[in-house]
Protein backbone atom coordinates (compact mmCIF):
# COMPACT_ATOMS: atom_id res chain seq x y z
CA UNK A 1 0.00 0.00 0.00
CA UNK A 2 2.90 2.29 0.74
CA UNK A 3 4.41 1.63 -2.69
CA UNK A 4 1.05 2.39 -4.30
CA UNK A 5 0.83 5.69 -2.47
CA UNK A 6 4.37 6.54 -3.53
CA UNK A 7 3.52 5.69 -7.16
CA UNK A 8 0.64 8.15 -6.95
CA UNK A 9 2.96 10.95 -5.87
CA UNK A 10 5.49 10.18 -8.62
CA UNK A 11 2.80 10.23 -11.32
CA UNK A 12 3.05 6.57 -12.33
CA UNK A 13 -0.63 6.15 -11.46
CA UNK A 14 -3.25 8.75 -10.71
CA UNK A 15 -4.60 9.43 -7.24
CA UNK A 16 -8.00 7.91 -8.04
CA UNK A 17 -6.30 4.55 -8.66
CA UNK A 18 -4.46 4.81 -5.35
CA UNK A 19 -7.64 5.62 -3.44
CA UNK A 20 -9.45 2.79 -5.22
CA UNK A 21 -6.75 0.27 -4.28
CA UNK A 22 -6.84 1.39 -0.65
CA UNK A 23 -10.63 1.07 -0.59
CA UNK A 24 -10.47 -2.45 -2.04
CA UNK A 25 -7.93 -3.55 0.58
CA UNK A 26 -9.96 -2.05 3.44
CA UNK A 27 -13.21 -3.58 2.20
CA UNK A 28 -11.53 -6.96 1.75
CA UNK A 29 -10.37 -6.74 5.37
CA UNK A 30 -13.93 -6.09 6.55
CA UNK A 31 -15.37 -8.85 4.33
CA UNK A 32 -12.69 -11.27 5.46
CA UNK A 33 -13.44 -10.62 9.10
CA UNK A 34 -17.19 -11.11 8.61
CA UNK A 35 -16.76 -14.28 6.53
CA UNK A 36 -14.23 -15.66 9.01
CA UNK A 37 -16.71 -15.17 11.84
CA UNK A 38 -19.47 -16.89 9.82
CA UNK A 39 -17.49 -20.03 9.06
CA UNK A 40 -15.55 -22.50 11.11
CA UNK A 41 -12.90 -24.21 9.05
CA UNK A 42 -10.31 -26.26 10.89
CA UNK A 43 -6.62 -25.93 10.10
CA UNK A 44 -6.69 -22.40 8.75
CA UNK A 45 -5.33 -19.51 10.73
CA UNK A 46 -6.45 -15.91 10.47
CA UNK A 47 -3.48 -14.74 8.35
CA UNK A 48 -3.73 -17.78 6.08
CA UNK A 49 -7.35 -17.00 5.28
CA UNK A 50 -6.54 -13.29 4.87
CA UNK A 51 -4.10 -14.01 2.04
CA UNK A 52 -5.98 -17.00 0.64
CA UNK A 53 -9.62 -15.98 0.08
CA UNK A 54 -10.73 -19.44 -1.02
CA UNK A 55 -9.84 -20.83 2.41
CA UNK A 56 -12.34 -18.43 3.95
CA UNK A 57 -15.11 -18.66 1.38
CA UNK A 58 -15.07 -22.41 0.70
CA UNK A 59 -17.34 -23.31 3.65
CA UNK A 60 -19.90 -20.78 2.43
CA UNK A 61 -19.99 -22.59 -0.92
CA UNK A 62 -21.61 -25.59 0.73
CA UNK A 63 -24.53 -23.38 1.82
CA UNK A 64 -25.35 -22.15 -1.70
CA UNK A 65 -27.31 -25.29 -2.58
CA UNK A 66 -29.72 -24.54 0.24
CA UNK A 67 -30.92 -21.44 -1.63
CA UNK A 68 -31.80 -23.56 -4.68
CA UNK A 69 -35.46 -24.59 -4.59
CA UNK A 70 -34.73 -27.65 -6.74
CA UNK A 71 -32.20 -28.89 -4.19
CA UNK A 72 -34.76 -28.68 -1.41
CA UNK A 73 -37.76 -30.35 -2.98
CA UNK A 74 -41.04 -31.63 -1.58
CA UNK A 75 -39.26 -33.77 1.02
CA UNK A 76 -37.42 -30.79 2.48
CA UNK A 77 -36.46 -32.30 5.82
CA UNK A 78 -35.07 -35.52 4.31
CA UNK A 79 -33.23 -33.57 1.58
CA UNK A 80 -31.62 -31.27 4.13
CA UNK A 81 -30.57 -34.22 6.26
CA UNK A 82 -28.96 -35.88 3.22
CA UNK A 83 -27.14 -32.64 2.43
CA UNK A 84 -25.85 -32.33 6.01
CA UNK A 85 -24.53 -35.91 5.90
CA UNK A 86 -22.86 -35.26 2.53
CA UNK A 87 -21.10 -32.12 3.81
CA UNK A 88 -20.01 -33.92 6.98
CA UNK A 89 -18.57 -36.82 4.96
CA UNK A 90 -16.84 -34.66 2.34
CA UNK A 91 -15.13 -32.07 4.52
CA UNK A 92 -15.77 -32.93 8.15
CA UNK A 93 -17.81 -29.80 8.80
CA UNK A 94 -21.03 -29.94 10.77
CA UNK A 95 -23.60 -27.86 8.88
CA UNK A 96 -26.12 -26.27 11.23
CA UNK A 97 -29.41 -25.31 9.61
CA UNK A 98 -31.64 -22.85 11.46
CA UNK A 99 -35.18 -22.11 10.38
Amino acid sequence: MLAGSFAGFTGVVNHADVIHSHAVVILWGVLHHQARMATSWRGTGYLHTLFSPSATLLPLEYCLNLADQEMVGDDAVEDLEKWRKFVKKECGVELTIEY
